[in-house]
């Protein structure tokens, strides 16, 4: 009938007037203010519907009755009916682990901040949209439940160097989707460009070459485009 750990990073009560603490090494809690009792939620390493740690940090009560709790190994969603966690992190497309504060916008996708910029959670497809400070922000570091919403809609989170404060509908994404650019191939064992031609196409440098290599059966071609549109935000995937 005691709480986990004495060290609280957040607390609030929920819809049903329950008091739900985050501990720093205790997992998340809940108390009950009418039987005084508390209920704990650790981490078990044999039950994978359980908190992934318990060193939590902040917590969000979204307007479906989910708990969303931030912890050290990443964002977890805590369904009261089921008593279950679902975790998200890397593998899910969170760029950090380490979650600093929880906002819910008006389109009731989750904000949040942590070491490694801000991104943005649709609840609905489970899929984040991450930003760091090559987008504007005062540093890819926030500090921990420095955040809020504004009765307008915006959004405030705090860093290491300064504020950040936007509306989320005012941010444009580009829908732009690279292709995929093939500067050569090798068919069998050996190959050779010989460039026959080069032209624009829709206002992009196009060329286009014949390849031959020994043991094949016929030319092989390719045409290669090129499109620049963020050097700070582009990839290179490797085999």
């Amino acid at each position: 009938n005691s709480i986990s750990n004495n060290f609280i990073t957040f607390l609030g009560f929920d819809n049903d007037g329950i008091l739900w603490l985050t501990t720093w090494g205790g997992g998340l809690n809940a108390f009950n203010t009418k039987t005084e009792k508390f209920t704990r939620y650790n981490y078990s390493i044999k039950d994978t519907n359980s908190i992934s740690s318990d060193f939590c940090i902040v917590m969000h009560f979204d307007k479906d009755g989910i708990i969303w709790v931030g912890t050290s190994t990443g964002l977890n969603k805590f369904d009261k009916k089921t008593g279950k966690f679902k975790v998200y992190g890397k593998k899910e497309g969170l760029p950090d682990l380490f979650i600093n504060s929880i906002e819910e916008d008006d389109s009731a996708n989750l904000w949040i901040s942590h070491i490694r910029g801000i991104s943005k959670f649709n609840k609905k497809t489970e899929k984040f949209v991450n930003f760091t400070v090559k987008d504007g922000l005062q540093d890819n570091e926030f500090n921990s439940g420095v955040s809020t919403k504004l009765p307008d809609g915006r959004l405030l989170f705090g860093g290491i160097s300064g504020f950040n404060l936007f509306h989320p509908d005012s941010l444009i994404q580009s829908k732009f989707k690279a292709n995929i650019n093939i500067t050569n191939f090798k068919i069998f064992y050996n190959f050779k460009l010989i460039f026959v031609a080069g032209a624009m196409e829709n206002g992009i440098p196009q060329r286009s070459g014949r390849a031959r290599g020994h043991r094949q059966n016929g030319p092989g071609h390719f045409k290669q485009g090129l499109h620049i549109e963020n050097l700070g935000e582009m990839q290179c995937l490797e085999p």
